[in-house]
């Protein structure tokens, strides 16, 4: 890869850094995969006290975070400091415990599920499926998803707000529904209770997990060592370091981490994977619909620039390919409304 101040960074480069990184830096992997995520923080959580799960927390008691987006507790007074990607992917309409109220985005596809080995402590680490009672609980309540969109009954746990009973008070409403689930920061942080500002633990961006999978699959002396160490942790044994078998491994271990579309993209399977996701069974408000997502192979992958960004560039910027300019549009108006 050319660089624009002169020379270049090779993929021998990258696999030096990588191996530095590993021997050190000081990062590690936490011995249980479990205790990465808040909801081992919850003391009401039947899974948490299943599996006696402990949040490693943010901070220094973590030695897997290499990068992290920090949030504190002046979301009391506004939404930008505060974990939005929680509140994106909480229960819609239901604020009971071990997760809380939010805009129910990011349900899972059945198919991950399906897919994912029971063997891999991941799969149930990950997914919320609130049909297996015996490893959830009685937690989740239909009648409480008024206007929920694409609601597989599967959410993606890492990323949801983590919730436990307050010391008093109800924890039922009248009509017999769990409420008065208290977000888990507000005890650990002293966070507000309101529910768009109270999530504040750091959104973990790069783990030192992914770092070893980036090594293993540029292939350099270590690679095989590096998968080893990331399916150990998990008590899988090994697989030979082919791509294939990377492929997969990063689909488990980075679920809901914000790193699969991209791999696909650089993989370019992103049609393959797309053309799977074909009237998936799901519910909408309530009633049985399914949900079918298409790839727009002329995008590349990649978003429309808003057509005021380009205006604002005096047209410096240019349009990413398979999306069009909007003529008649007015930026004026967009600043007046």
């Amino acid at each position: 890869m050319a660089l624009p101040e002169g020379g270049s960074v090779t993929k021998q480069d990258v696999i030096h850094w990588i191996d530095d990184c590993v021997a050190h830096s000081g990062h590690a992997l936490v011995p249980d995969f479990r205790n990465l995520w808040m909801y081992a923080a919850s003391k009401d959580y039947k899974y948490t006290q299943d599996h006696n799960l402990d949040w490693v927390g943010d901070g220094k008691r973590n030695p897997e975070t290499v990068f992290a987006t920090k949030f504190s507790t002046l979301g009391s007074e506004s939404q930008i400091f505060s974990n939005i990607k929680q509140l994106f992917f909480g229960w819609r309409n239901q604020n009971s415990v071990p997760f809380g109220s939010g805009w129910g985005f990011g349900t899972v596809n059945p198919q991950l599920y399906e897919q994912w080995p029971d063997d891999d402590i991941r799969k149930k680490a990950s997914i919320c499926y609130v049909d297996d009672v015996e490893t959830e609980g009685e937690l989740y309540y239909q009648e409480n998803q008024w206007n929920s969109m694409q609601d597989t009954r599967m959410w993606a746990k890492k990323t949801m707000p983590v919730t436990e009973w307050p010391e008093e008070g109800p924890r039922f409403d009248s009509n017999g529904f769990p409420t008065n689930g208290i977000n888990v920061s507000v005890r650990l942080f002293g966070a507000s209770t309101g529910m768009e500002v109270n999530n504040v633990n750091d959104q973990i961006e790069i783990r030192f997990s992914d770092i070893l999978l980036m090594g293993s699959e540029l292939g350099g002396p270590n690679a095989q060592q590096y998968m080893d160490r990331v399916r150990e942790r998990v008590g899988l044994p090994s697989i030979p370091a082919t791509l294939e078998n990377i492929k997969l491994e990063r689909r488990y271990e980075l679920a809901f981490e914000g790193v699969r579309y991209w791999d696909i993209l650089r993989w370019h399977d992103e049609e393959e994977a797309y053309s799977k996701i074909v009237k998936v069974p799901c519910l909408n408000d309530g009633r049985p619909g399914h949900v079918t997502v298409r790839f727009r192979p002329e995008t590349k992958g990649f978003m429309q620039i808003p057509q005021q960004e380009i205006i604002k560039s005096d047209h410096v910027l240019k349009q990413n390919e398979g999306w069009y300019e909007n003529p008649n549009f007015d930026i004026n108006r967009v600043y007046n409304e």
